[in-house]
């Protein structure tokens, strides 16, 4: 007998689990420009190239497939990965980085606050996947209600720069909303708990 663990391989992707990213991809990118109410499971199903069947077998109700498809796009591990220092800054890059897939996980939560079902989902997740981890992040007993503003502060941007875009920039200085933006997270972060 041969000491040691033995080498783990890579497992090819099976034609299943194309066909459930191809779905993940196609859902979330429905949820990231409509509301819950609004995306059918026929057109996601069209989206990623698969029959209805497909996604209740892999997903089940609509419900479900909105979780799941929401879980996988809240992830702030790349904002948090590094120093408080540039947090702002950091985090308007990452919120204005070119996305060619338009999944955009706050524009979710957005829309998904139409209809109760997809809130009270939205609420949950945004809780466990974003205000959690920014707040152990953050440290000291206030760690919450500063994650708390920091979810605001981006989700009022996002929603008057995307949803419902207001000119803020248009007869101002090029980027100074960015920059706002940017300086009020980072006054966040460096709130003293």
């Amino acid at each position: 007998m041969q000491g040691g663990p033995k080498p783990v391989e890579a497992r090819a992707a099976s034609p299943a689990d194309a066909t459930r990213a191809r779905i993940l991809l196609a859902a979330q990118q429905a949820f990231s420009s409509r509301g819950y109410g609004d995306v059918g499971l026929r057109a996601i199903a069209t989206a990623a190239g698969c029959d209805t069947t497909l996604i209740r077998r892999y997903f089940g109700p609509k419900q479900r497939l909105f979780e799941e498809a929401l879980s996988r796009a809240l992830d702030v591990t790349p904002l948090l990965d590094s120093s408080r220092e540039n947090f702002g800054a950091r985090a308007v890059a990452f919120f204005t980085q070119e996305n060619d897939t338009t999944i955009q996980p706050i524009q979710m939560l957005i829309f998904a606050t139409a209809d109760p079902v997809s809130r009270a989902t939205a609420l949950r997740l945004l809780e466990r996947h974003v205000i959690a981890p920014i707040a152990a992040w953050l440290g000291g007993g206030d760690g919450a209600a500063r994650a708390a503003r920091i979810s605001m502060l981006c989700s009022g941007w996002f929603l008057y720069s995307r949803v419902l875009p207001l000119p803020g920039d248009a007869d101002g200085e090029p980027g100074a909303t960015n920059r706002w933006l940017a300086a009020q997270l980072q006054l966040v972060v460096d709130e003293a708990p």
